[in-house]
C-alpha cells in the first residue's frame, strides 16, 4: 500500500524507495561504464547511457541524504491527535523546502484560519519564532493570511485544540484544503 505526502510513515517508506532507486542507478552507471570499456565497439553509445543516468542518480542520492536525517516520531501514532484533530487536516512527518531553508515537522494541523506546527524532542525549550515566522512568510507569499502557532509538546498541543475549539459549521473546507495543498507542495 503507497502512503501518501502528509501519512504518517512517509519518510520511511520514501527512504526505502529513495535507497533502491540510488543503488539501481548506481550499478547501471558502473555496467555501462565497465561495457564500454570492453566493448570498443559500442563504448561511446554505453558511456552516453551511463551519463544519461547520473542525473537521476543525482537526484534520487539527493533527496535520500535529506530523508536518512530525519525519523518520523513514533509518539504521533497516538490516537488522541487523531480524535482531537477529527474535523482538522492532520498532515504528519513533513520536510517542507522554501528557498535554502529545509524544516522538518512531526505534525501541521490546518483550518480555515490557523496553522499549528508541531516539533517533538527539540533540545531544551524553544517559542519557535523562526518556523512560525518562516511559515507566515510562506502562506503570506501564495496570498493567506493565516495564524501561525508552534508547539513541541503533544500534550500542550492537544490542551490548545480542545480550549480553542473551533466552530465547525463554520468552518471553510475549500480554504482548508487549499492551505493542505500549499504545504504539501513545499515537501519533500
Amino acid at each position: 500500500m503507497k502512503i501518501s505526502k502528509g501519512e504518517y510513515g512517509y519518510i520511511k517508506e520514501q527512504k526505502k524507495t529513495q535507497l533502491l532507486y540510488s543503488i539501481g542507478s548506481l550499478i547501471l552507471i558502473v555496467t555501462f561504464n565497465v561495457l564500454s570499456t570492453f566493448i570498443l565497439d559500442y563504448s561511446k553509445l554505453f558511456t552516453l547511457i551511463s551519463i544519461l543516468f547520473v542525473l537521476p542518480f543525482a537526484q534520487r542520492f539527493v533527496k535520500l541524504i535529506l530523508l536518512i536525517r530525519y525519523k518520523e516520531n513514533s509518539r504521533l501514532k497516538d490516537t488522541r491527535l487523531n480524535t482531537a484533530t477529527d474535523n482538522l487536516k492532520a498532515l504528519y512527518s513533513l520536510i517542507m523546502t522554501a528557498g535554502n531553508r529545509t524544516i522538518y515537522f512531526d505534525s501541521i494541523i490546518l483550518s480555515d484560519k490557523e496553522v499549528i506546527l508541531l516539533k517533538l524532542d527539540i533540545k531544551g525549550k524553544t517559542d519557535g519564532k523562526d518556523k512560525i515566522e518562516w511559515a507566515r512568510k510562506l502562506f503570506q507569499i501564495t496570498g493567506h493570511k493565516v495564524k501561525v502557532s508552534f508547539f513541541n509538546d503533544l500534550a500542550e498541543l492537544l490542551k490548545y485544540i480542545q480550549n480553542n475549539s473551533i466552530d465547525f459549521s463554520r468552518l471553510n473546507t475549500d480554504k482548508q484544503t487549499e492551505l493542505e495543498r500549499i504545504v504539501l507542495s513545499y515537501t519533500i
